[in-house]
């Protein structure tokens, strides 16, 4: 299985597609030209047929606040059922042909390399790049939008990766930070959208949150027990704050926030797509020291 660093800006659609940088105007052009590219026009063109049913999605001045000093952020829609629908109807797709595995970007959380036989807990790295009709779902032009009302018109799309849990999944993110997986030496200014594509509830496996554990931009020490990385001291944990979402909802959290989802204990599947936007890095003061990391096993942030 290939290894991916996290905090490596490259497109989010892949290094195998050409992009006429001087024929594309827009991100609408982008994403057209790339599904395309894929042979996704049927899908790209059902995610625009349902794209008005969405409506606009921002922040109050308050809640900007909140999310900077909390950490998190709880939006109620930022979809709508019409555009669910078919957003559900590729995310299946993806996950029943395993999208990613000949490039080594579909694994099972919980055993990391073995995908060939069944899989408890299926994850798909740069999701967008096998799907980028999904890019110019409302779902993301109102992420785009929320993002820039917290880091400004500068913010970039990083891309982003799909996390299915089935019925009764055993499998669950342990507690890390995003951050443990970046770079030691750089400060990253990053907004991580969980979006729910079905209820989802304090069972179904949640986001949970810590308040407030991302002030200072302190990362907690993490270790790598087998895929992944998680917290080292969970004495750390304090006011933990599930955030169960009705389908179409989002929670939005900071890269230093500590968080985990718990195993889904229902008989629906658990259905979450993430997506990343973010400000380019800046160096530390004082660079931190990351033992966990290792050259041949970068990683990747789990939710």
């Amino acid at each position: 299985m290939a290894s991916h660093r996290f905090d490596r800006r490259t497109p989010w659609y892949g290094d195998d597609v050409s992009v006429p940088t001087s024929r594309v105007r827009d991100d609408a052009e982008l994403v057209g030209h790339l599904a395309a590219v894929r042979g996704r026009e049927a899908e790209f063109d059902a995610v625009l047929a349902v794209r008005s049913t969405v409506q606009p999605a921002t922040l109050s001045e308050h809640e900007v606040e909140a999310f900077f000093a909390r950490g998190y952020l709880v939006v109620e829609r930022m979809s709508s059922p019409e555009e669910l629908a078919v957003v559900r109807t590729i995310y299946d797709t993806l996950f029943e042909v395993r999208a990613g595995r000949a490039e080594g970007l579909y694994s099972d959380v919980t055993a990391g390399e073995h995908v060939e036989g069944p899989v408890v807990f299926p994850k798909i790295h740069q999701i967008y790049r096998f799907a980028p009709e999904l890019v110019a779902t409302g779902l993301m032009a109102n992420a785009r939008t929320i993002a820039r009302q917290l880091f400004g018109a500068q913010v970039e799309f990083l891309g982003g990766r799909g996390m299915l849990k089935p019925r009764f999944c055993p499998g669950q993110t342990p507690w890390h930070q995003d951050a443990a997986y970046h770079r030691a030496e750089l400060v990253y200014r990053n907004v991580n959208f969980w979006f729910a594509l079905q209820d989802s509830h304090a069972d179904s496996g949640v986001m949970e949150f810590v308040p407030g554990s991302h002030l200072g931009s302190v990362v907690h020490a993490h270790r790598r027990p087998d895929q992944g990385l998680e917290l080292s001291d969970l004495s750390v944990l304090h006011s933990v704050v599930p955030c169960p979402l009705r389908a179409g909802g989002a929670t939005l959290h900071h890269s230093y926030l500590l968080h985990h989802t718990a195993p889904n204990r229902t008989a629906a599947p658990r259905r979450a797509l993430i997506a990343i936007f973010g400000l380019p890095p800046e160096p530390r003061s004082e660079p931190l020291h990351f033992p966990w990391q290792s050259s041949s096993q970068p990683g990747e942030p789990g939710e």
